[in-house]
């Protein structure tokens, strides 16, 4: 009997007893990965990138734990596989953190898209979560995040339509598009 593996991002494996386990090699050892396109609304974890230059993983203080991609510079850059149903504009959210604050850019397939800033969080493992709206054309993307600023970290990225989904992503009943204060943590009371 063969088993045939399912592509999965660096570093998971399927936990269901009737799919094989398929344990890809790490991607700081090769920097490429058998991964699938990936379609909105999707969260992807920064270190399943398909492609990278010049960054490292660490483990993650923020919560839901797991790896970050760090040691970002300036021209370091790690790339992810998105399948685009529909031709819309998107919020995309990043999970940054910062001593300073940094800088990149978010291109597909060589196009420049947005250029974001990353604020200054007050530590390696301070967690802040910037979003900005992107338009993304249907089809197969590779969507690439280049540094162009000072040292950061991202712990992940999510892609969503806009208007499609009511985004709360620290739970606290507000509106990420509303949320004056982003990161409050689950069950915080909140004067909406």
């Amino acid at each position: 009997e063969t088993n045939t593996c399912i592509p999965l991002p660096c570093g998971i494996a399927p936990i269901a007893p009737e799919i094989p386990t398929c344990l890809p090699v790490p991607c700081e050892e090769t920097n490429t990965c058998p991964i699938g396109w990936m379609s909105p609304p999707t969260l992807i974890e920064a270190e399943h990138y398909s492609v990278m230059s010049g960054v490292k993983l660490e483990t993650t203080t923020d919560k839901n734990a797991g790896k970050n991609v760090g040691w970002i510079d300036a021209n370091d850059w790690m790339q992810y596989e998105v399948n685009i149903a529909d031709d819309y504009t998107y919020y995309i959210s990043y999970r940054v953190a910062s001593v300073n604050g940094g800088e990149f850019e978010l291109s597909a397939g060589g196009t420049k898209l947005a250029t974001m800033k990353v604020p200054a969080t007050g530590g390696w493992q301070n967690w802040q979560t910037i979003t900005h709206k992107v338009h993304l054309p249907h089809g197969n993307h590779q969507l690439r995040i280049t540094s162009v600023g000072d040292n950061w970290n991202i712990n992940w990225l999510e892609i969503a339509p806009i208007g499609d989904l009511f985004l709360d992503r620290d739970g606290d009943g507000i509106h990420d598009d509303e949320d004056q204060c982003p990161d409050t943590p689950a069950g915080t009371i909140v004067d909406a």
